[in-house]
């Protein structure tokens, strides 16, 4: 059993397992922090960027994703402040230009992180024009049976934990993309299901084949 240990959070102590990641301890004591890509058989995908806390290090606040920070004593953060709300708000627009999502929830919470910004006083700039300016791959880049999967790196995550890897990221930046790894099909991908289980939006309802077959993904 590890040991207890007591962290500082937005001005009062909570009693933690002493290594446990920080977004789990703080979702079990009734925190509201949002996240997409976290689960709890799967850890920390660092990619949806809802979780953003803010710990005190060498005299000022940094920003910090807490599916990723371990508990230790003597930490100290916040859940809410203008910098992370503005953070979230940010991450929260990058994700509903992934839209529209079978799973109405990941857009009602996506929704409440801009409100909740709002309601602090951050200003929320409107969602840029889909001009692709600067190579920036907007909304309607991305092709329409592409939309709805927000790259959150759990199907890529499960399918290596059960040993299969037939999923796999391409490329990065903008590029990147997931994809149904070349010569997966002869190894009989959907039978487990396991991705469709674990997809947060929906967007995987059979396997990963069907899925994320090359032709849905423009080089």
């Amino acid at each position: 059993m590890n040991e207890t240990i007591t962290i500082i959070v937005d001005g009062q102590p909570l009693a933690v397992s002493a290594g446990e990641p920080l977004l789990p301890a703080l979702l079990a004591a009734g925190f509201n922090i949002p996240a997409l890509c976290y689960h709890t058989r799967l850890g920390a995908q660092r990619r949806c960027s809802l979780c953003i806390v803010e710990v005190f290090s060498q005299g000022r606040w940094k920003a910090s994703h807490a599916c990723t920070l371990p508990s230790a004593s003597g930490l100290e953060i916040r859940t809410a402040s203008p910098a992370i709300h503005r953070l979230r708000a940010l991450a929260a627009q990058m994700l509903q230009a992934r839209a529209p999502f079978r799973e109405q929830a990941v857009a009602a919470l996506l929704n409440d992180v801009l409100a909740a910004a709002e309601a602090a006083g951050v200003a929320v700039a409107p969602p840029r024009a889909a001009s692709g300016v600067g190579g920036a791959q907007s909304e309607s880049a991305l092709p329409e049976m592409a939309k709805g999967c927000i790259l959150c790196g759990r199907c890529v995550a499960v399918c290596r934990k059960i040993g299969r890897s037939y999923l796999t990221f391409l490329d990065k930046g903008t590029k990147l993309r997931i994809s149904y790894a070349p010569g997966a099909a002869s190894n009989g991908c959907g039978a487990c299901r396991a991705c469709a289980r674990l997809c947060p939006t929906a967007f995987i309802r059979t396997n990963g084949q069907t899925a994320f077959a090359a032709s849905l993904y423009p080089e």
